[in-house]
């Protein structure tokens, strides 16, 4: 759509455009090298650059050779389909790059260097060698150097301090603030009275480390981005139905309530609607972490944040993008506040009472003196300040919290903030997600425990399995297919009559149909009415029992899908601090989680994501500091409300460890 590569382009012109997109699979210097050469590949592409720490590429085009659609079916076809975001079309795309504090490191470095030149005869103790007018020109351009250092380089410092002079609230940045005031003022002093050349040169020295250390930090901060909004969930465009039934590609943002829509299997349902073509099944569990698929008729609602999976329906808006049920979510309190992590740190509240102690040594040494020399005594004033400058805490912190941050990196573990490690010690509460969290996304191995299946049962149980989105029907269908049977749907079965009918799906239970005239049920033991053979086999392995017309031929048995390491993890955890499991999805699992966690944890299921938000909300009210564990969007109000949000993504984190 024009409008839309206008807006996702940086430039796009007739005879010339520019883009820059993000491109997750970017890893070593070999896609580098490949990108590079991407105008070997398709023919009007000019020069692309790789941003290989913010996995970016910027690409210059002709559009009249090659469209931007081309140039990401390109990318996709050589392994690097870009990521798309509706962001993107707002203008979120990215952030300004720090250019303003490279800037200042620059100055302070050249300031810094160049001042240490002009000392270094007095390092020597040449004073004597070098004639009075060299050093009084080297004094003075020190001086000039120390201006823009003081009141460039530092005006972080200077802000940091007045705001908290403003707020009754003593920070870190006011004894350095008061520091370089005291090394900048005394040097003038000397320099202008011809007392001396002053300290212009630690001056310089002290804010380079200083901006050192918070390049550092930043640097490592933005190799990881955690910036995201609802935007970033939903899709770039959707198919739009015009009034002729042709069909047109539009953003989301332009979508209003009556629209037509289609959606095909595997897409996301970008606002609230209504079933205009059905029976359709969504899968939910973006929005309310239930691993079924739900199957909704015509005329009933979907949410925004569905996925389709079974084939192409057609939808009618009901509300726009910014009035759904995801846009409710996302205006909670927990999102639209900001969390000040930086003033809860450890060395921010040692700040406090070490300012108050310099300040009131400083005052009391100052006040001494001048009653022996006015001017000893201003001198012993400021010589507090200056050597009681807590750089060595401005500079420790920074790299000491940065190194942490890239050793917890390497080892799977990404922070948002380095502040988090500090709150960490103090949760005293642990919640957990169930779906996704403590158990796989993925199934496990498959296997049939039961009498030897013949090529029509196979075919009737995998035809009925192929109706369900459950995980566990999906792992059905893989074994079947392993044992060698096939189990789609050919034209000599369609012509045969064979055909599945009256399919129903119950929830946590399990599914039934007709399938060829035979009733086949499968699901549970207790759906199918059978007790289970053994209480152990139902804690470690998840059974599917298989019923065709009334009888029993056996059961599917997979593993229970826990992440590994879950019950050692419940078990430590649970020592010294509370835990709870707070669920979206169903209580069918009540029984074999009841046996994981401690007898006191609460077991909390059919949660939506205002009740988790709600319930930590609650916790935090009784002076709880909690820690929420989750994986989804239906747990994000509860991540961004608690204390400390752990986000388990099967892409980074393989299991739930007890250092987190």
């Amino acid at each position: 759509d024009p409008e839309i590569a206008s807006q996702v382009a940086d430039r796009l012109a007739p005879d010339f455009g520019s883009v820059r997109l993000r491109l997750p699979n970017i890893h070593c210097i070999a896609c580098v090298w490949l990108l590079e050469n991407l105008h070997r590949i398709r023919s009007g592409i000019g020069t692309c650059r790789v941003d290989f720490l913010r996995r970016e590429v910027h690409i210059a085009f002709d559009p009249r050779a090659v469209s931007l659609a081309q140039i990401a079916a390109t990318l996709a076809s050589i392994g690097y389909p870009p990521d798309l975001r509706l962001s993107d079309l707002r203008g979120r795309m990215h952030a300004s790059p720090h250019r303003r504090l490279w800037m200042k490191l620059g100055v302070a470095g050249f300031a810094f260097g160049n001042a240490m030149l002009l000392s270094f005869s007095h390092y020597l103790g040449l004073d004597a060698l070098s004639a009075p007018d060299f050093q009084r020109l080297a004094a003075i351009v020190s001086f000039l150097l120390a201006i823009p250092v003081t009141f460039f380089c530092a005006e972080d410092y200077w802000k940091a301090a007045w705001i908290s002079i403003r707020q009754r609230r003593l920070n870190l940045e006011v004894p350095i603030a008061l520091g370089i005031a005291a090394l900048f003022l005394q040097s003038a002093f000397d320099t202008w009275t011809g007392r001396g050349e002053g300290y212009f040169d630690s001056l310089a020295g002290l804010l380079f480390f200083l901006l050192i250390g918070r390049t550092f930090q930043t640097i490592i901060h933005d190799r990881l981005t955690f910036d995201r909004g609802l935007s970033d969930f939903l899709p770039l465009s959707s198919i739009r139905l015009r009034s002729d039934g042709s069909e047109e590609t539009v953003a989301i943002d332009a979508l209003n309530p009556g629209d037509m829509i289609r959606v095909r299997h595997g897409e996301w349902v970008p606002c609230d609607s209504t079933l205009a073509e059905g029976p359709g099944s969504f899968d939910l569990s973006f929005i309310t972490g239930e691993a079924n698929a739900a199957p909704i008729q015509r005329g009933e609602a979907v949410p925004a944040g569905a996925r389709q999976v079974a084939g192409s329906v057609l939808l009618r808006v009901s509300k726009r993008v910014s009035q759904g049920y995801l846009a409710s979510l996302w205006q909670q309190d927990a999102f639209r506040r900001e969390r000040d992590d930086h003033a809860r740190s450890a060395t921010q509240r040692f700040s406090q009472r070490f300012t108050k102690i310099v300040l009131a040594v400083a005052t009391v040494s100052g006040l001494f003196w001048s009653f022996q020399d006015p001017g000893m005594g201003l001198e012993t004033f400021l010589a507090v300040l200056i050597v009681a400058c807590p750089c060595a805490l401005a500079l420790a912190a920074p790299f000491a919290l940065g190194t942490a941050r890239r050793c917890l990196t390497q080892r799977g573990i990404h922070l948002r903030t380095v502040e988090v490690l500090e709150t960490l010690a103090e949760v005293n509460t642990v919640v957990f997600d169930k779906t996704g969290t403590l158990t796989l996304s993925g199934a496990a191995d498959v296997k049939w425990a039961g009498s030897q299946i013949t090529p029509d049962i196979a075919k009737r149980i995998g035809l009925l399995a192929s109706q369900s989105a459950h995980p566990l029907a999906v792992c059905i269908q893989g074994a079947i297919r392993n044992m060698g049977f096939d189990v789609a749907m050919n034209e000599g079965d369609r012509q045969a009559g064979l055909r599945v009918a009256e399919f129903r799906e119950f929830t946590g239970l399990g599914i039934e149909a007709k399938v060829d005239g035979h009733k086949l049920r499968m699901g549970s033991a207790r759906f199918v009415g059978k007790e289970p053979e053994s209480r152990e086999l139902e804690e470690r392995q998840a059974c599917v029992h298989v019923q065709i017309d009334g009888k029993q031929v056996g059961c599917f048995v997979a593993g229970l899908g826990l992440r590994p390491g879950v019950a050692e993890v419940l078990k430590a955890l649970g020592k010294d601090r509370t835990t709870q499991l707070l669920s979206g999805d169903n209580d069918h699992d009540q029984d074999r989680f009841r046996r994981l966690f401690p007898p006191s944890s609460p077991l909390l299921f059919r949660q939506s994501p205002h009740s988790k938000l709600d319930h930590v909300r609650s916790l935090q009210a009784q002076g709880r500091t909690v820690m929420m564990v989750g994986d989804g969007l239906n747990d994000a109000g509860a991540l961004r409300q608690s204390d400390v949000g752990v986000v388990v993504l099967d892409d980074l984190v393989r299991s739930v460890r007890p250092v987190i």
